[in-house]
């Protein structure tokens, strides 16, 4: 089984592991577009949002969706 070791930041008595996300800065730089996708995406569709988020396709996704909107 593998071992993952993580570093954590400690806020209020629980652990948070610290994770960087890949595309922060193309995230940042949404149009309208994208960032209402995102919106929905989070919050209509958790599922997708998590797929992509994970697999590090959701910049991408939203910069695709807000070019072709």
């Amino acid at each position: 089984m593998a071992k993952f070791e993580f570093e954590y930041t400690e806020i209020s008595g629980l652990l948070y592991p610290n994770i960087k996300i890949d595309g922060k800065a193309e995230l940042d730089s949404l149009g309208k577009y994208g960032r209402l996708r995102l919106s929905y995406l989070h919050e209509q569709k958790p599922g997708m949002y998590r797929k992509l988020l994970l697999t590090g396709k959701l910049a991408q996704h939203l910069h695709y969706k807000g070019r072709t909107s």
